[in-house]
């Protein structure tokens, strides 16, 4: 039962985001009008889920039993503080940030994906042993999807209307991140059980090991 629960969350959260945005793309093609969805909400899933794609191989990876030493985290620090060093002094302006994610032509959203992907896919190639870079890459992409409700939020406010915005969208955001909660508790529960019952199992068996030992010089 407890496997079938894990199989039915997994689904449900799977198939919870896809019935909300397909309500969403009918009401755009419906009203002939994208002005009530923000499209940066797009991105933001995109982003977040190819770095969970890579999450999830390099994850993998490491727990098929590629055990590494941690020499080499040093090193990722050092890396880390060049880039940004780097991002630093090439950091662009105000108007390039606003300019993301709203370009004009089908083929600039395809090109900046294809682009992102090719350069998290390298340095995957790259650091991917290091469990330290396959867990940078999760927190961020957990970060980044944990901001999905935000460019909506800024949108609406600054409309002063929700008009154009399923409500659905925003029902199967709060029932995926209530399952998410239920799942963790579950999981956690069960992990928090079986730990109990291997140590009653211990237990049983060393007790009567001890009575053993104690009743041999009797006999």
């Amino acid at each position: 039962m407890p496997d079938f629960a894990s199989v039915a969350l997994s689904i449900a959260m799977v198939v919870g985001p896809i019935i909300g945005y397909v309500d969403q793309y009918f009401i755009i093609r419906r009203k002939r009008s994208s002005a009530g969805f923000n499209s940066l909400t797009c991105g933001v899933l995109l982003v977040a889920n190819i770095l969970r794609v890579f999450f999830w191989f390099g994850k993998r990876n490491l727990d098929d039993g590629d055990e590494r030493t941690s020499p080499a985290l040093e090193e990722i620090d050092d890396d880390e503080e060049a880039d940004e060093g780097m991002i630093q002094h090439q950091r662009p302006g105000p108007r390039f940030l606003s300019s993301v994610w709203a370009w004009d032509h089908y083929l600039n959203y395809i090109n900046f994906l294809l682009g992102l992907t090719t350069v998290i896919g390298v340095l995957y190639l790259l650091l991917s042993r290091y469990p330290a870079f396959v867990e940078v890459i999760g927190f961020v992409s957990v970060g980044i999807e944990s901001t999905l409700p935000v460019p909506q939020c800024i949108s609406n406010f600054k409309r002063r209307s929700t008009a154009g915005f399923s409500l659905l969208v925003l029902a199967t955001w709060l029932s995926i991140d209530m399952l998410i909660v239920f799942q963790f508790v579950l999981f956690s529960d069960r992990i928090r059980k079986g730990a109990s019952h291997s140590g009653g199992q211990h237990l049983a068996i060393t007790v009567p090991d001890a009575d053993d030992d104690i009743d041999h010089p009797r006999s």
